[in-house]
C-alpha cells in the first residue's frame, strides 16, 4: 500500500502549513491558521462583497 499525504499551503502559497493525511485534517490545518476574527467566506466579487458590507454594516 502506498502512503500518501495531502500537502497544506498557506497563508501564502510559497508557505507549508503541513501535510495532511485524510481531507479532514487537511481543513483542520486551515481552520487553526485563519487570522482572529476572520469571518464566513463570501462568493462574489471584491464590489459585490463591498455593496453586501455596506448594506448589512447599516442594520
Amino acid at each position: 500500500m502506498r502512503s500518501s499525504s495531502l500537502g497544506v499551503s498557506g497563508p501564502l502559497r510559497t508557505q507549508t502549513a503541513g501535510p495532511a493525511a485524510t481531507a479532514q485534517e487537511a481543513v483542520d490545518i486551515v481552520v487553526q491558521h485563519l487570522p482572529a476574527g476572520c469571518g464566513p467566506a463570501f462568493l462574489g466579487t471584491s464590489e459585490e462583497l463591498a455593496a453586501h458590507e455596506a448594506t448589512t454594516q447599516k442594520q
